[in-house]
């Protein structure tokens, strides 16, 4: 049976938890961002460095230069840098009203295990 995108994905961000965590970086799952009137899904986000990641399966140009949805997304987030915005965990139920995004890297996990971070600044 082939995993469905979601059990993809989130296979893929429990990765890059895993591998952030191995730097130094505390980064949790189940955050969203409630912006501009829109709920918005943030794969991983460190609260203390206020930092939001990215996780994309395959390579960042395909996702981000090819597709609409992928430019729209980078879009969204980039537009929350320096905002004010609402954080909410669905997974925990923690809340945060006043949160300030310092910046948003996207996190290519490419097949063969090679992974790579965006551009910085996103």
């Amino acid at each position: 049976m082939t995993p469905s995108p979601t059990e993809t994905g989130n296979q893929s961000e429990q990765k890059v938890q895993r591998l952030l965590a191995g730097e130094g970086i505390k980064a949790e799952l189940g955050w969203v961002a409630h912006a501009f009137g829109l709920t918005i899904q943030l794969d991983l986000v460190d609260i203390s460095n206020k930092n939001v990641y990215e996780v994309k399966p395959g390579h960042l140009f395909h996702i981000a230069e090819s597709t609409a949805t992928g430019l729209d997304q980078a879009i969204i987030q980039a537009a929350l840098i320096g905002k004010s915005i609402r954080l909410e965990n669905r997974r925990t139920g923690k809340e945060i009203t006043k949160f300030q995004v310092r910046r948003v890297t996207w996190i290519s996990l490419v097949v063969g295990g090679k992974t790579g971070f965006g551009p910085k600044g996103l």
